[in-house]
């Protein structure tokens, strides 16, 4: 097994998720609740964590629901809830953008009041034009170059370069 090297560890990671929810608490101040819908198993960990951050704060509700990408974009929610309402997607790492123009294909056919988008980091190269709105780290990398995430392990996340 290789060692990897990371770029933010566990502790690191849980404080820019901390200052997200700020952030996203600072510009959702007028909204009750938003719908946050994380993208498969690792964007649904982060919507969680962030979503507890905002649960302690106790200004917004957050409504958590899951994107599947897998056949064709899914969500675990009825699509008319997201109607007029505030969307957050969030995912573990922006990299080339084609996952998150197809979720907002669909969820912008719902006709939201806004959609933001939320990345613990976010790659500087990209095919489509999306960014995020919440990031957590951004990072300049050659095209050879991938970012991940390792929630493996909940009790010690980890983002690395590979």
């Amino acid at each position: 097994m290789e060692k990897k090297d990371y770029i933010l560890n566990d502790a690191q990671i849980r404080q820019k998720l901390k200052r997200i929810a700020y952030e996203i608490l600072e510009n959702n101040l007028k909204d009750k609740v938003v719908y946050m819908g994380g993208i498969g198993e690792r964007g649904g960990l982060l919507a969680k964590l962030i979503a507890e951050q905002l649960d302690i704060l106790k200004e917004i509700k957050v409504e958590l629901f899951s994107i599947s990408n897998q056949n064709g974009v899914q969500l675990s929610i009825d699509v008319k809830k997201l109607r007029k309402q505030t969307v957050i997607i969030v995912d573990d790492v922006l990299n080339t953008g084609k996952t998150l123009m197809d979720i907002l294909i669909v969820i912008a056919a719902q006709n939201p009041a806004r959609i933001e988008t939320c990345f613990l980091a976010q790659r500087s190269h990209r095919k489509f034009p999306v960014k995020g709105d919440y990031v957590g780290i951004s990072m300049a990398t050659t095209f050879q170059e991938h970012i991940q995430f390792d929630a493996s392990n909940p009790k010690k996340l980890g983002v690395y370069l590979e």
